[in-house]
């Protein structure tokens, strides 16, 4: 049943304008765009398409744009509208419904790959605010998929029309705004697999369960409702919508191929090395030479430790590789410890080479060897989620009444509230504590031997050794997200006579966002949970920080047994989160369009006169992001530290102009020969101005053949995230080439990155391959604006001889100088071992105590910069054709396709970029940018009121240019679908995507070891839908 939340209503500043909008009945004139380009156009009034505000017969635009129209909509069975785009040539998927682990919560557009921050989403040709604090993007969840009547995707830079953001283009999305009568539509979908990859079951590990026969999972319900009037005397209309999308989360587990984390070294089941039976490690695996710490104390610190360390020792012979006296022993050199090891007194040996790398055996609860032990790795990936579940609710209204035709009101009010859980695998100690008591009563006499007393410690030392531990017992992560949206434009529109229109509006959107973390851990509690004496009055194990009354709360974490953590224990460790936010737009618009042919000023060669468009802009962007107070500290096991609050924002002011100039019509050879202008200037707040400009030409040699080109210099501000976001820290790539005893860098391009000779090949190696480097990433309020200008150029040809075909093909070229990005946090280290240059080496901060960068407080500086640049070219092409078949009705066919011929990516002026077209996992260039891609369709349009429709998918072979060379083969997926209109007010629709269950590629790189969104990932998907109109 649809129910209605009472949230649906709470439309806050939106109620006022809801009375305005009952009064709103009237519309002017609008004639739809056809589906393609080329079309007839003779009988079409003057509309405004996409890329320009100036109202035109011509349907062609100077710039490509590529329509998708509402009937895509009902043979594909999309329920989350970016679905359907990420099935288009020039979308790569985004933040959707396959994001787990880093998810927004909401759903973004990323055309040419240029990432969604540099792609400009509109509804019905007006803005939209940023879909939540941590990603200021639009979010399309907001968009009525019912009340679509197409979709306008303009390639290329727009900022001279629109302003900021359209570097990549413009995603315009035009509602149906003069809806009579009443319309309720339901459908139900659903996944289905089955589970039988022949490559999946080799390489699954025994010891990783794994599914078995066809599974159906991830059901949705969307139920949507529609309810549209004119007014009595017809001079307007009011359209109101109201839907609701249920939609059940996948995990991980229920795919063959997701069932386990891969290994990239050989495509076996992998995991991680923190376990629920618990780590104990010195981290000193091949490079730990030993150490020996005494007592230091000074006034300064009479905490202070000693070590007396020996040179590292070769692996493989044993024999020392520093610095040896005259009889070949190698030479104590004594370096003070810093506290980062956790001693409070005593002393404590550094283990020698090798180590110890234990786990408790659930089985004996005895300290084993890790190595070659089943439990040595864990499973992370079962839990996972591979598509999240959501629960959306959006209600709004389109509304407009014509009082005569100098003044037509116009009203849009949009709300949504949409609810999504991301689920990880469960938080732990990763790696926290850093030492043991010898003393802790809940140590075994086994476990003492282990790692206390073969290194001569007695019940009073402490011992050098990490935790690494899953939270089982506390279950898996959760990310509670919630997104409420409000938009409201209020506007009036009309004719100055015969000559000049105008548009002027008022637009406010905001988005109220919060997120709730589960089962997270206290970094500090686990520390002193672990921390466990003797009560000297009861004999009980006891928390050190209970007993000196520090923290009373304090319950023992007994993680040497299996099975003795206690519930008190979780309660005390578990750390809830809870962060909100909002983001804010208020733009004002208004412009003035004429002909001014109407006063004679037109060009010889011309019949029709100039068109102008001049306006004024003003927008302001509001974010503000609250976190929780354990954020602040950095306390939160897992969790990127740090995280700080956040109001900031800024406005721009903007004057614009457009200009449409006929140069020659009616010619031999030159039917229409015209120009289009456009220029806009920015006054920002931050002390940026901008000036962005379009020149485009058009020529029809005849009416079935025309040239089109265009150059736009386009410009993106940096959002309010990446100009102000405080300072915090996370992960990126790593590969530190000055560890282990053996480093592949010299001592002198080591000391670059702040390395000591006396770390020189001493610094352990992980057992998990490139680890990351700890990053601080934030804002940079010195960020100059980034620029890109854009190329394009082709053809459109409608041949007589050929009725009903249409063949487009255009050029495009998008280069953008000082992109705004965060530096690869590799790169800068790479270059400060090559260049010594301070630009990167300030920015490499090793740990003070270890000299690590992926533990402790070392870290790379990766906030917000104007890189080098993104350079990205190719082809789009597009056919249309209408075969009709006698009395069995017409065979229509659609191509759609891009070729890629380069995307690359320039960290530095003047370096050589990394090309990623075609390839993923090339440095910078992650994701997946195949070379080739296309859709055709062919639909059969029956004369007994249904339709056939098979969609052919393809997207070309993707190579793999890390060390490990997987590459991604090409792909072909086929999609089925058919309509039958029943009667005129009852319509059914049924459908099957990738009808033959093809399995994705596997890619070690990502989450469900494939790329979800760009393939597809859950295997079948099938629809059912009803639609009634009364």
């Amino acid at each position: 049943m649809f129910s209605v939340s009472p949230t649906m209503f709470a439309l806050g500043p939106c109620a006022a304008a809801t009375i305005v909008a009952a009064l709103l009945l009237a519309a002017p004139i609008r004639v739809p765009a056809q589906s393609g380009e080329g079309s007839d156009v003779d009988a079409v009034e003057e509309i405004v398409v996409t890329g320009t505000r100036i109202k035109k017969r011509n349907l062609v635009s100077t710039s490509p744009v590529t329509q998708v129209n509402s009937e895509e909509f009902l043979f594909q069975g999309i329920t989350r509208i970016e679905d359907l785009l990420n099935n288009l040539p020039q979308v790569i998927a985004d933040q959707a419904a396959w994001t787990n682990n880093g998810s927004s919560g909401t759903a973004t557009v990323d055309l040419r790959g240029l990432e969604a921050v540099r792609t400009l989403t509109l509804l019905n040709g007006r803005r939209l605010p940023a879909g939540t604090p941590a990603y200021p993007v639009a979010d399309i969840n907001q968009i009525p998929g019912i009340l679509i009547d197409r979709v306008e995707v303009l390639t290329g830079g727009a900022s001279a029309t629109y302003g900021s953001d359209a570097i990549a283009g413009v995603v315009n999305f035009i509602t149906d705004t003069d809806f009579e009568g009443i319309e309720f539509d339901y459908q139900f979908s659903q996944y289905t697999h089955k589970n039988s990859s022949s490559l999946a079951q080799a390489v699954v590990n025994a010891g990783y369960e794994l599914p078995s026969g066809s599974v159906s999972d991830g059901d949705t319900h969307n139920f949507s409702l529609i309810l549209g009037a004119n007014s009595p005397d017809q001079r307007g209309n009011l359209t109101a919508y109201a839907t609701w999308r249920d939609v059940k989360g996948v995990t991980q587990s229920e795919r063959d191929y997701s069932a386990c984390a891969l290994s990239p070294f050989d495509l076996s089941c992998g995991g991680s090395s923190t376990i629920p039976d618990g780590r104990f490690t010195d981290f000193g695996l091949l490079a730990s030479p030993p150490c020996v710490m005494v007592p230091s104390a000074t006034p300064e610190d009479p905490n202070a430790m000693t070590c007396n360390r020996i040179p590292a020792f070769d692996p493989l012979t044993g024999t020392p590789t520093g610095e040896v006296d005259e009889n070949g022993s190698p030479v104590l050199v004594n370096e003070p410890i810093s506290p980062w090891f956790g001693n409070t007194g005593g002393s404590a040996t550094m283990p020698w080479p090798g180590g110890f790398d234990l786990l408790v055996d659930p089985g004996t609860n005895t300290f084993v060897d890790r190595r070659g032990h089943p439990n040595a790795f864990y499973n992370f990936a079962p839990t996972n989620y591979f598509m999240r579940p959501d629960e959306r609710i959006t209600a709004g209204l389109f509304g407009h009444y014509a009082i005569n035709t100098a003044a037509e009101l116009y009203v849009e009010l949009n709300f949504m509230d949409d609810r999504t859980v991301a689920q990880l695998a469960p938080s732990g100690s990763f790696f926290w504590p850093d030492t043991i008591y010898c003393g802790n009563p809940l140590l075994s006499q086994q476990q003492f031997d282990r790692v206390c007393g073969q290194y001569n410690l007695t019940t009073d030392d402490f011992q050098v050794a990490f935790l690494g531990r899953r939270n089982a017992e506390g279950g898996s992560r959760r990310s509670e997200l919630k997104h409420e949206q409000r938009r409201i434009v209020l506007g009036v529109r009309g004719d100055l006579g015969n000559t000049w229109s105008y548009d002027a509006y008022a637009n406010y959107g905001e988005v109220e966002h919060s997120e709730l973390f589960d089962e997270d851990l206290s970094i500090t509690r686990m520390v002193r949970a672990v921390d466990v004496v003797t009560d000297p009055g009861s004999g009980a194990p006891v928390c050190r920080s209970a007993l000196d009354a520090s923290d009373p709360a304090c319950v023992p974490w007994n993680v040497f047994e299996s099975g003795a953590v206690t519930q008190e224990a979780l309660d005390y460790i578990t750390q809830p989160l809870f962060f909100e936010g909002s983001t804010r737009q208020y733009q004002l618009n208004g412009y003035v369009s004429g002909d001014l042919g109407d006063y004679g000023i037109r060009l010889p060669g011309a019949d029709d006169g100039i068109k102008v468009v001049v306006g004024l802009e003003y927008r302001d962007e509001r974010l503000e992001y609250e976190p929780d107070p354990a954020a602040l500290t950095g306390d939160v096991a897992g969790f990127s530290s740090n995280v700080t609050p956040i109001d900031a924002g800024y406005s721009v002011k903007e004057v614009f102009t457009e200009a449409s100039i006929p140069l020659l019509e009616g010619r031999t050879a030159a039917e229409l020969v015209s120009v289009d202008l456009a220029y806009r200037y920015s006054d920002y707040s931050t002390g940026k101005a901008t000036n962005t400009y379009k020149y485009a030409g058009e020529w029809m040699v005849v009416p079935s053949l025309r040239f089109r080109a265009s150059f736009q210099r386009a410009v993106r501000v940096g959002n309010v995230n990446e100009l102000f976001r405080p300072l915090q820290d996370g992960f990126g790539s790593g590969g530190d080439t000055c560890l282990g005893p053996n480093p592949v860098s010299t001592l002198e391009e080591c000391q670059r990155t702040g390395l000591t000779p006396a770390q020189y090949g001493t610094l352990p190696i992980p057992d998990f391959n490139n680890e990351g480097f700890q990053t601080r990433f934030g804002g940079n309020p010195e960020l100059d604006p980034e620029e890109s200008d854009t190329v394009s150029f082709g053809f459109i040809v409608t041949p007589e001889f050929l009725p009903e075909f249409t063949l487009s093909v255009d050029y495009f070229d998008i280069d953008i100088e000082g992109a705004i990005a965060e530096p690869d946090s590799k790169f800068i280290f790479d270059q400060c071992i090559q260049s010594g240059l301070s630009r990167f080496c300030d920015a490499v901060n090793r740990d003070t105590a270890t000299g690590l960068l992926f533990l402790g407080d070392g870290f790379v500086d990766v906030r917000n910069t104007n890189i080098g640049a993104i350079k990205t070219s190719g082809v789009d092409f597009a056919a249309d054709y209408v075969q009709p078949i006698g009395r069995f009705g017409d065979l229509e066919f659609n191509l759609v396709g891009t070729y890629l011929d380069s995307w690359q990516w320039q960290e530095l002026p003047g370096q050589v970029p990394f090309e990623c077209a075609g390839s993923y996992l090339n440095g910078p260039c992650f994701r997946p940018r195949p070379e080739l891609a296309t859709n055709l369709r062919t639909t059969w349009v029956t004369p007994w009121d249904a339709s056939i429709s098979l969609l052919w998918r393809y997207m070309s072979e993707i190579t793999d240019e890390s060390e490990f060379d997987y590459p991604l083969p090409s792909t072909d997926y086929f999609d089925l679908a058919g309509t039958w209109n029943v009667t005129d007010s009852i319509s059914l629709r049924l459908g099957i995507n990738n009808l033959m269950d093809e399995d994705p590629p596997l890619a070690t790189c990502c989450g469900g070891n494939t790329v979800a969104g760009v393939y597809d990932a859950l295997g079948r998907y099938w629809f059912a839908g009803m639609n009634v109109r009364l």
